[in-house]
């Protein structure tokens, strides 16, 4: 049996012991050798947070499928689409230079290959993320990717987020996603997981082709808050939108819901994914 069909048995068997919708998530790591010392030790650690985090949801822990691919030096396809149950996070090494653009390519491509097995098995799935954290700029040939992650936002194939670590080409990636990214203070990885798991906790509670709020209720910036303030407005977007839904189902539909959105608020005014706005300093 050639390698592709092993896959292929290997998937049906798997979507028929789990049958759940699925919410994949391919997370786009730099490895390179800028990431050394207390980034990739935390960075590791965020990994374990993640898991973690999605394995306390028991609906999360089946519907949400993470997959990893590290740049340093080279591009590598690390962890192949897993369910949270299956998910070992691994210890992350440093190696190399920055194949920012190549690594982005695979992850769609592994995108691709994923919805194309669940089509194939009768899954259904929602909009697959992407998810790039680097702390630098690509050294090779990029500029491809740019219309690619751009059509693909635009016919909705995928959410792209971008977070730039401390040194990272702010402007590259502005370039390359369509929403603005956001800016990681220091080494906080942890609690940057945490709100990619709350959210998708989020995502994997409400039907596919929903599309999900994440709003900071608060009056304040989400980006001055605490650690511990930043858990409740987790909780309390949480709830928000589990009531919203369940109000909407009882009167028999579902209210239309906005795109998916950056949890930032300036003031009174929130911001859309989409505004034009600076690149916003996560948990700062």
């Amino acid at each position: 049996m050639d390698q592709i069909s092993a896959e292929n048995a290997f998937d049906s068997v798997e979507f028929a012991e789990n049958p759940e919708p699925r919410v994949p998530c391919v997370l786009i790591l730099d490895i390179s050798t800028s990431m050394h010392g207390t980034r990739i030790a935390e960075l590791s650690k965020g990994l374990e947070t993640y898991r973690d985090e999605l394995l306390a949801d028991a609906l999360a822990a089946k519907r949400v499928e993470v997959a990893i691919v590290t740049f340093g030096g080279r591009v590598t396809r690390l962890v192949e689409f897993a369910t949270a149950l299956e998910f070992n996070p691994p210890r992350l090494n440093v190696i190399g230079g920055t194949p920012m653009g190549e690594a982005i390519r695979v992850a769609l491509d592994m995108i691709e290959e994923r919805k194309a097995s669940y089509r194939e098995n009768g899954i259904a799935y929602y909009r697959p993320w992407a998810f790039l954290i680097t702390d630098g700029e690509p050294n090779d040939h990029w500029k491809p990717i740019v219309s690619r992650v751009h059509k693909g936002e635009q016919e909705k194939s995928f959410f792209f987020f971008a977070v730039g670590v401390e040194g990272a080409n702010m402007s590259v990636l502005d370039e390359i996603s369509v929403r603005k990214p956001l800016w990681l203070q220091g080494t906080k990885f942890r609690e940057l997981f945490s709100w990619l798991s709350n959210s998708q906790q989020a995502v994997s509670r409400s039907s596919p082709g929903d599309e999900v709020p994440l709003e900071d209720p608060t009056t304040g910036s989400l980006l001055k808050l605490s650690s511990a303030r930043l858990f409740t407005w987790l909780r309390f977007s949480l709830l928000e939108n589990s009531v919203r839904r369940n109000v909407s189902a009882a009167r028999g539909h579902f209210a239309p819901l906005p795109a998916l959105l950056w949890p930032v608020r300036v003031g009174k005014k929130r911001l859309d994914v989409n505004a034009t706005r600076q690149p916003e300093q996560f948990l700062g």
